[in-house]
C-alpha cells in the first residue's frame, strides 16, 4: 500500500479488458482505492495551500 501510495495512481479499480469495472469488487480492493484516492486528496490539499501561500511571498 505504501508503494502505491508513492506512485499517485488516480485510485481506480481496472479489471477486466479494456479497463471496464467488473463486479462484484473485492472488499480489500475497494478498500485500498478508497485509501489511495483520499491520500492522494490530502497530498494534492497540501500542494495547493504551499502554492498559495508561496504566492503571497
Amino acid at each position: 500500500m505504501e508503494r502505491a501510495k508513492i506512485t499517485e495512481p488516480s485510485g481506480y479499480i481496472l479489471k477486466g479488458t479494456m479497463g471496464f469495472i467488473n463486479k462484484p469488487y473485492e472488499a480489500d480492493e475497494l478498500h485500498e482505492t478508497i485509501e489511495i484516492t483520499l491520500h492522494k486528496h490530502k497530498i494534492e490539499t497540501r500542494l495547493r495551500e504551499n502554492q498559495r501561500w508561496l504566492n503571497t511571498i
